[in-house]
């Protein structure tokens, strides 16, 4: 079995959901958590031959990070993949509107593979940094860059935020332009020494950059 791809409730921009529609959908996500855990171990006993284990340890994500390094790749795409793209990973319209004028991407089953690691990542954050972090979706105001997306955020500091979606894609096109294959294992020891000593998240992700922010981004992916 290769990449699936979870039907998602509602197949549209963040920004347009409805309050009710926006709680449907963070309650599909959390149900989601699990099976994007699946789908990761399914693609890295393949890549290992190998049974690997989703522990949330150090060396479970050592081996993710090395296992997108060695497995992520650019092409040009055609209009109906980045169409099929954009409709499966639900882009803010911002974004969307990025990824169309940039034909040369990671296909689909890629960035899907991205977004559930996003999810893991999340998730051994969540379980490490003792309980000080949740999974929420935001609900105001609107102009807020993740309005209506499931975030991780800290219980006592309200404007920290983990996008669940986004932030390992520019990750691993930081560890390929570095030629670096424990980009992912380096951020996440940076980011879980940062939450444990209270100063909170700090990255980069293109879901807060401005259009032409993002548009040079794109155009400086390795290829």
């Amino acid at each position: 079995m290769g990449i699936y791809f979870e039907e998602e409730p509602l197949l549209k921009p963040f920004e347009e959901l409805t309050g009710k529609e926006a709680k449907a959908y963070f309650e599909w996500f959390l149900s989601y958590i699990p099976k994007a855990n699946e789908q990761i171990k399914h693609e890295i006993d393949n890549y290992l031959k190998e049974d690997w284990k989703p522990d949330f340890s150090l060396a479970s994500i050592e081996v993710i990070s090395k296992w997108l390094y060695d497995t992520t790749y650019y092409r040009e795409i055609s209009v109906e993949e980045i169409d099929e793209e954009i409709r499966i990973c639900n882009y803010p319209t911002h974004i969307a509107d990025a990824v169309k004028s940039y034909r040369k991407r990671t296909p689909v089953e890629v960035a899907w593979r991205h977004r559930c690691t996003g999810i893991y990542f999340g998730e051994m954050l969540k379980n490490n940094v003792s309980g000080i972090l949740e999974w929420k979706y935001i609900k105001k105001p609107k102009s807020d860059i993740y309005f209506h997306q499931p975030v991780l955020v800290r219980k006592d500091v309200a404007i920290d935020k983990y996008p669940a979606y986004g932030i390992i894609s520019n990750t691993t096109s930081q560890m390929l332009r570095q030629k670096d294959p424990l980009g992912i294992l380096n951020r996440y020891k940076h980011w879980e020494r940062l939450l444990t000593d209270g100063s909170g998240f700090v990255f980069d992700s293109f879901y807060n950059k401005t259009p032409d922010e993002l548009k040079k981004h794109l155009k400086s992916i390795p290829y």
